[in-house]
């Protein structure tokens, strides 16, 4: 939300603030990742001196920031997307890092967006909080006929998920563990199929 508001430097730093928010709001994920009603709520993502948004104004967010572009889309691409995530009916083993400090609230002063906010961190991977790493979690766990493994890498962030040695070692287990399972499950299958003939 704050590369929204106010450009942040995204690596960029000589680059020029407002260069910067240009370059923040075309990025085509840049929507996608705003808090979301369903998993937020009311929870303050933005304060500022006269406003304090949540994920359930997200479009007053977005005019005061002056992008106004961006409503039409989240109001009927992202939004409607995000309302209800359903369990996908398939394994599903969801891997993210944990105890890395993530903003959770971003504060503007006086200059309002101009300014650079003060930031409330809390837990997650660096980029993404934990209310957002566990919404999957919590909307699928005891959904009868889903199956969801969770597996979390402590001090591992974001941006370096598969560039750590340890993590990819991680990651890659699982992702044999998930094989091995699912051809366990085909070839139960198969001798269930033969045996009811």
């Amino acid at each position: 939300m704050n590369g929204l508001a106010s450009g942040a430097d995204s690596g960029l730093p000589n680059l020029a603030r407002p260069a910067r928010t240009r370059l923040a709001r075309s990025q085509q994920s840049a929507l996608w990742r705003l808090p979301t009603p369903m998993v937020f709520g009311d929870r303050p993502v933005v304060v500022t001196k006269n406003s304090t948004y949540s994920a359930n104004n997200i479009v007053e967010f977005l005019d005061a920031i002056g992008f106004s572009e961006g409503v039409q889309p989240y109001v009927t691409r992202v939004l409607p997307m995000w309302q209800v995530l359903p369990a996908p009916m398939v394994p599903v083993t969801s891997i993210y890092g944990v105890g890395v400090r993530t903003p959770e609230t971003f504060v503007y002063g006086e200059d309002g967006f101009e300014g650079t906010p003060e930031v409330v961190y809390g837990d997650g991977d660096g980029d993404m909080n934990m209310v957002s790493l566990v919404a999957a979690e919590k909307g699928w766990s005891g959904v009868e006929g889903q199956i969801l493994k969770v597996v979390r890498l402590p001090g591992v962030r974001h941006t370096g998920f598969f560039s750590d040695d340890s993590s990819l070692t991680k990651v890659v287990a699982q992702i044999q563990e998930a094989v091995v399972s699912i051809e366990l499950h085909r070839k139960e299958k198969i001798v269930s199929l033969q045996s009811s003939f």
